[in-house]
């Protein structure tokens, strides 16, 4: 399952979620402005948009062994 979640003082507010066609492989998230989107070995498979956050800190959070390669903030 692919999902987007939100996290402010705690509390995480699901934003989008989708059955994702594999459970293993490529995974990248995208953020530019509003727009998040999220892709499993190149093919989207989510996309929403939120408003709510302005300012604040960014992070990942991972499960089930996942392995985090590269993780840029610009």
């Amino acid at each position: 399952m692919a999902r987007i979640w939100r996290n402010v003082g705690g509390t995480y507010t699901l934003l989008g979620q989708m059955s994702a066609p594999a459970s293993s492989g490529l995974l990248r998230f995208e953020v530019s402005g509003t727009s998040l989107k999220r892709f499993l070995n190149g093919s989207q498979l989510l996309s929403v948009n939120d408003s709510a956050l302005t300012t604040g800190t960014v992070g990942i959070r991972a499960a089930g062994g996942a392995t985090i390669d590269t993780f840029t903030v610009i």
